[in-house]
């Protein structure tokens, strides 16, 4: 006879429970489930003294998972949200790619996701300079293209 019901889930471990940054945005590396959440990151939560994982779509216990021993190994942290501060998309480019964060991290979801970098760091000025040339280089293409506009207005017999 197969057994039908649902197996008691086992608790988290204290030595798992130590292991969570309750201030730390977490990916699920492998799910399972591929149409319970939105954006693939989480934020633990803390409700009747039990760890859920929010998925940040929704931030709320519905969209959570109970976190427990078996599926612990399924989250990893990749963002202290204490650590990180929120910049623009074109200042996060300066940064070197070990001291930036690029996630999804509310309901905006991933088309509107949020940029951040290490407190500590600081942007790298050959990157910076690189960012300016390269508008520098797409201005100066832009003039030519608007004189060869000017140009072809002059010399159309379409206009008076």
């Amino acid at each position: 006879m197969q057994y039908t019901g649902r197996l008691k889930e086992m608790p988290l471990s204290k030595e798992n429970q130590d292991k969570i940054v309750m201030s730390g945005l977490y990916i699920m590396k492998n799910s399972p489930d591929d149409n319970w959440c939105k954006n693939w990151t989480f934020v633990p939560q803390v409700l009747c003294d039990q760890i859920f994982m929010a998925d940040t779509y929704f931030s709320d216990y519905n969209s959570a998972k109970k976190l427990i021993d078996d599926n612990f190994d399924l989250f990893e942290l990749v963002m202290d949200f204490n650590k990180v501060r929120r910049v623009e998309k074109e200042v996060w480019k300066q940064y070197v790619p070990e001291k930036r964060f690029n996630y999804a991290v509310d309901s905006g979801g991933w088309e509107y996701s949020k940029y951040f970098v290490l407190k500590d760091a600081k942007p790298l000025r050959e990157l910076a300079r690189r960012q300016i040339e390269s508008k520098i280089s797409s201005l100066e293409l832009s003039i030519v293209c608007f004189k060869q506009m000017l140009l072809n207005i002059d010399n159309d017999s379409m206009y008076e």
